[in-house]
């Protein structure tokens, strides 16, 4: 190095600004879902009846 300062192109701030993005997560409490294995269906069906103007 030359020790000398050099400036950062936009790519780079890119970089370190993604970097950091990953490195600051959020630690979140997951809870099971009352529904079961049920729900992902449950939410699908409702999803269908929604979109197509069917009664919810």
């Amino acid at each position: 190095m030359d020790g000398g300062s050099r400036s950062c192109s936009g790519t780079e701030k890119h970089a370190e600004y993604n970097l950091d993005s990953i490195l600051n997560f959020v630690r979140a409490d997951i809870e099971q879902s009352k529904l079961g294995n049920e729900a992902n269906l449950l939410g699908a069906i409702y999803n269908y009846k929604q979109t197509h103007d069917l009664e919810v």
